[in-house]
């Protein structure tokens, strides 16, 4: 039996889009802080994510999110932070053990 992982590999996409469109804010400003996340694209995402920096253009797209799906942009940024905090802690009580 073969296993499908095309769509499985492809989940993180969106959720490090808007990361890295979150790093178009200023630092105070910023959910979640992650300055590799604008650099793994290119193509048309890289685009999207380089033009955020014009704080209309990223408002347009983030209300553009939230009418579509409520919530969603947000949702996308807290749950990466949550992970991230968690495994930060792992490693760190790791260290103590």
């Amino acid at each position: 039996m073969k296993v499908k992982t095309k769509k499985a590999g492809q989940t993180g996409i969106k959720p490090t889009a808007n990361v890295g469109f979150e790093q178009s804010y200023p630092h105070n400003e910023r959910i979640i802080t992650d300055n590799v996340a604008p650099k793994m694209f290119s193509g048309i995402n890289g685009f999207w994510i380089k033009i955020s920096k014009y704080s209309v253009i990223r408002d347009f797209i983030i209300n553009l999110t939230e009418k579509m799906m409520p919530g969603g942009w947000s949702m996308f940024l807290v749950r990466k932070r949550y992970i991230d905090t968690k495994l930060i802690e792992t490693i760190t009580n790791s260290d103590h053990s």
